[in-house]
């Protein structure tokens, strides 16, 4: 299966396919010995042998996480944040792994991570239409009006609101 010089690169976790756009333009990756500079020559990734700034590049094996975010922690893969972040609870790996979406400091629930753009994309993308739920607990009280207009949003942009089962 023949597949563009960029996205292999990407595969390979090398850098995005932008970024592999100019390492490529910039003659740093070669295929079968002979330097290429357009982005979009097709390649054999099982035949080829390329090459970047002479390391022979493989496409690396997509990992997948999931973690139950608690609270009062930020979604950073910063190692310099004073504060708590997720990269304290994940495992210690050398591939490259990023959060699919964000949860905000205070909040808890669902993380996925990957180091698989692709998969990433859509799952995070509008396009897709993946849906999501989030369970809100507010302390005091949401008036009247409020909860009309978050039942009746006309637009995917609005907060939208749905009755959750009393877990009684």
């Amino acid at each position: 299966m023949r597949t563009r010089l960029n996205k292999f690169l990407s595969l390979c976790g090398v850098a995005a396919r932008r970024k592999s756009d100019i390492l490529i333009q910039n003659g740093e990756v070669s295929v079968n010995g002979v330097l290429e500079i357009k982005p979009q020559t097709l390649i054999n990734p099982d035949k080829d042998i390329v090459r970047c700034n002479g390391q022979i590049l493989a496409p690396q094996i997509f990992e997948y996480y999931i973690m139950n975010k608690p609270r009062f922690c930020l979604t950073s893969m910063s190692r310099t944040e004073k504060k708590k972040t997720i990269l304290d609870y994940l495992p210690n790996t050398d591939i490259k792994i990023f959060p699919i979406g964000r949860l905000d400091f205070d909040t808890e629930g669902l993380l996925l991570f990957t180091n698989d753009g692709e998969f990433a994309h859509k799952i995070s993308h509008p396009s897709f239409m993946i849906t999501k739920t989030y369970i809100c607990h507010l302390n005091g009280k949401v008036s009247q009006a409020l909860i009309c207009l978050l039942y009746t949003s006309p637009s995917p942009r609005d907060a939208t609101l749905s009755r959750m089962p009393s877990s009684a």
